[in-house]
């Protein structure tokens, strides 16, 4: 474990603890990244969020996004999040805690049937079955069947035919050609139907009430190499009519691929993570759960067959990333995701962002159906604010008594979007590095070689607008910014610049290497994070070693570091930090892998107000200030803490207030905190 003295008492005079010891932290590196190339991490914790019920919300698609979409069809609709269905020519398809599938009269062709396109698929050996009830139907040929296929030419299926035939019969369609006809005859108008592959080897089953047992027809088909099939259970007919209710649809076993057709990537968990790290690569997104560093769900651009024209939701590299509220907000300045993209959770869907009007993505944009091979435009609608220019390089996400403010630095100038009324506000300009919504609700922002501010302007209302910054002054090299309740933090490539809100134009100090503030080699600053007093840097190694520096933004300290050689980081060259407060852990992207630190991350707050006082009965109670990470105190005594040894633990307790009567009292007490 880590640990940190948080004070010394010397014959019980108060003496006031300093950070004295900084050791083991651990740290673990997320494997499984869908990329090779790291741009920015976040860690989201989702009980900052104003509300986070959203999280297990079960009527949303990517809740109920199947693991097993083994289904009894409770309820009186088809699951649209695991199925879909068609009807033609009159015929029906209705659920009433069953389904049941209808012609309608005598037909031809595929006339119903429920079916798995783009929402799961099975691959591997696997084990399916249906039960069917209340079978009707007499005709030249048909029946109900359930299907294993991957389109018209490579499928097979087991069916209860219709009369006069009335048969149970199965047939393996290989390239467009059926190879494997086989049948026996029945009157059962209930019973359930089977399908089971085994490396190449299909084989169909019917239920035999007599014996309660399944029963193979005929001999299994060897050959059939088709990997993935999707699922369905159909009516097809040939002048004949046809119906059936059909329920408990069962995967016995099987791997399932999840959403859209081999490629949206989930685990087994159906609730969003209650504490989620965020990592954007040149391939999209994923999501892991900071529980087990597990990945819970992946935007995957590899599953869009033309990404240009047909991607959903996230269909190239993201480079920035923040979440709020239930919205995960992601920008590129390069590529098909250049704007913002806003992949909502709580409303299960996704919008864009973008210069163009056209720009949409809520059309067929539920969450379940990332990463699809659509063959529709992911986008048409003109109902989301415009960018001022579709190349984006920071922005920054800020709530203001009740709205939800999203600015965005670009090529062309900045644009800051109400997300209560979707609207916006554009300073047209030169192009924009780095953007701040700052704590005291003044919007800070480059423009070309100028450094800009704006107090009230900028925020737009219920309709579009411009607006020009209130002051500027000359500022070249700003890579990001960062903003505490009294100061604004400046990052460029030999350092960080920091300054008041009373005089921005003004530096009150320059952190770098140079003066030990900055730790390593590296002054250039490529992401900042502040919480509370303490200001996490990291830099790359483009100038020497980069790492994580821990600075004490009140007294201007270096309080610690984290690199590669000394804490294990995966690499030096820092690309993003992001922590969270309640956790006291930190995530750390280099440029080419990311890492999640617990225990002691540098926000320790040293011991102040530490106290030793006598109280009736003849008791000394110490008192300190607690340690916001720390799990258990101990507490050392000594009356002779020159000799070697002579330290003794007194106690072990998760309060900051201990007690003891003056007779046992020692001369020399230390506290340290356990992490």
């Amino acid at each position: 474990m880590r640990k940190k003295v948080l004070l010394f008492l010397l014959a019980f005079i108060i003496v006031f603890g300093k950070n004295l010891i900084f050791a083991e932290t651990n740290v673990v590196n997320l494997e499984e990244i869908a990329g090779d190339t790291i741009y920015s991490v976040f860690y989201y914790d989702t009980s900052f969020d104003d509300d986070d019920s959203w999280r297990t919300n079960s009527s949303a698609g990517w809740y109920q996004e199947p693991y097993d979409p083994s289904d009894n069809f409770y309820g009186t609709s088809v699951n649209s999040h695991r199925w879909q269905t068609y009807a033609n020519n009159g015929a029906s398809v209705d659920c009433n805690f069953e389904v049941n599938l209808n012609t309608n009269g005598t037909k031809t062709g595929w006339v119903c049937g429920v079916y798995s396109s783009d929402r799961w698929s099975i691959s591997g050996n696997f084990d399916i079955q249906i039960d069917f009830d209340d079978f009707s139907g007499y005709g030249n040929d048909g029946g109900v069947a359930l299907y294993a296929y991957d389109g018209i030419d490579n499928y097979f299926y087991v069916r209860r035919r219709v009369g006069p035939s009335n048969r149970y019969d199965w047939d393996v369609i290989v390239s467009g050609n059926p190879v494997h006809y086989q049948f026996v005859n029945t009157s059962d108008t209930s019973g359930k139907l089977r399908l089971v592959r085994h490396i190449t080897n299909v084989y169909a089953y019917f239920w035999d009430w007599n014996s309660s047992s399944w029963v193979q027809i005929g001999s299994p088909y060897n050959g059939f190499t088709t990997a993935n099939l999707f699922v369905s259970f159909e009516i097809g007919v040939d002048n004949a009519y046809c119906s059936a209710d059909l329920d408990n649809f069962i995967i016995n076993y099987g791997s399932t691929n999840l959403g859209c057709y081999e490629k949206a990537d989930r685990s087994s968990e159906q609730a969003f993570p209650e504490r989620a790290i965020l990592v954007c690569h040149e391939n999209g997104l994923d999501i892991f759960d900071a529980d087990d560093n597990e990945m819970w769900m992946r935007f995957d651009k590899r599953g869009s067959k033309n990404i240009a024209i047909h991607q959903n939701i996230v269909a190239d590299h993201v480079e920035k990333v923040y979440a709020k509220n239930g919205k995960i907000y992601l920008t590129s300045s390069f590529g098909y995701m250049t704007g913002v993209a806003v992949i909502d959770f709580v409303n299960d869907n996704a919008r864009f962002h973008d210069a163009n009007p056209w720009d949409g993505w809520n059309y067929n944009a539920s969450i379940a159906y990332r990463n699809c091979s659509n063959d529709i435009f992911g986008w048409y609608e003109s109902t989301h604010a415009q960018l001022v220019n579709h190349v984006v390089h920071d922005f920054s996400v800020k709530e203001i008594d009740g709205t939800t403010y999203v600015a965005v630095a670009t090529d062309g100038g900045i644009t800051v979007i109400n997300e209560n009324y979707d609207t916006r506000n554009n300073c047209y300009g030169s192009a924009a590095s780095a953007i701040e919504i700052g704590e005291n609700g003044v919007l800070y922002f480059t423009c070309g070689n100028n450094f800009n501010y704006d107090v009230s302007s900028w925020k737009p209302g219920s309709s579009d607008g411009t607006f020009t910054s209130d002051y500027y002054f000359p500022l070249s090299g700003v890579q990001t910014l960062e903003s505490s309740e009294d100061y604004l933090f400046i990052g460029f490539a030999d350092g960080i610049s920091k300054r008041s809100y009373d005089d921005v134009e003004t530096e009150l100090i320059h952190y770098d290497t140079e003066n030990g503030i900055l730790a390593c080699c590296s002054n250039d600053v490529s992401d900042m994070e502040i919480y509370d007093k303490t200001l996490w840097v990291g830099t790359r190694n483009t100038r020497g070693d980069g790492c994580v520096s821990v600075i004490d933004i009140i007294n201007d300290n270096l309080k610690t570091y984290f690199n590669e050689e000394e804490y294990g980081l995966c690499s030096n060259d820092v690309v993003s930090v992001s922590y969270s407060p309640n956790n006291c852990e930190l995530i750390v992207g280099a440029s080419s892998c990311v890492d999640h630190l617990s225990g002691t991350t540098g926000a320790t707050p040293e011991p102040e107000n530490i106290v030793i006082s006598y109280i009736p009965e003849n008791t000394i109670r110490l008192e300190w200030d607690g340690d916001m990470c720390a799990v258990s105190y101990k507490i050392y005594s000594s009356s002779q803490p020159y000799l070697d040894g002579e330290w003794q633990l007194e106690d072990e307790i998760t309060d900051t207030v201990w007690e003891t009567s003056v007779s046992s009292a020692k001369k020399f007490y230390y506290v340290i905190a356990e992490y």
